[in-house]
């Protein structure tokens, strides 16, 4: 239980769960910025990868990051671990 005197991060209060993802043998943490948007349909999905806000996509049955030059196949990775996660 918080006491009056502590801080509150009203950041945190729309996002999610915090998930957890090993990738090339290094460990990330992310949260779905607004979880209760995500539905079968969901083609863009707003995520805080390691204290970076970073917008998924998803082309087909793959997920991308809007940025070009980042990892496709970390996206992907991620992607598949939310799908599993939330039933998309």
């Amino acid at each position: 239980m918080r006491t009056s005197n502590e801080s509150f991060d009203s950041s945190l209060v729309y996002q999610g769960q915090l998930l957890r993802i090993s990738y090339n043998s290094i460990d990330h943490q992310f949260r779905i910025v607004k979880p209760s948007h995500i539905k079968v349909s969901t083609n863009e999905i707003e995520i805080q990868l390691d204290g970076v806000n970073k917008i998924l996509q998803r082309e087909g049955r793959n997920w991308v990051f809007d940025e070009p030059n980042a990892d496709q196949d970390f996206a992907n990775a991620i992607g598949r671990l939310m799908c599993l996660t939330y039933r998309l």
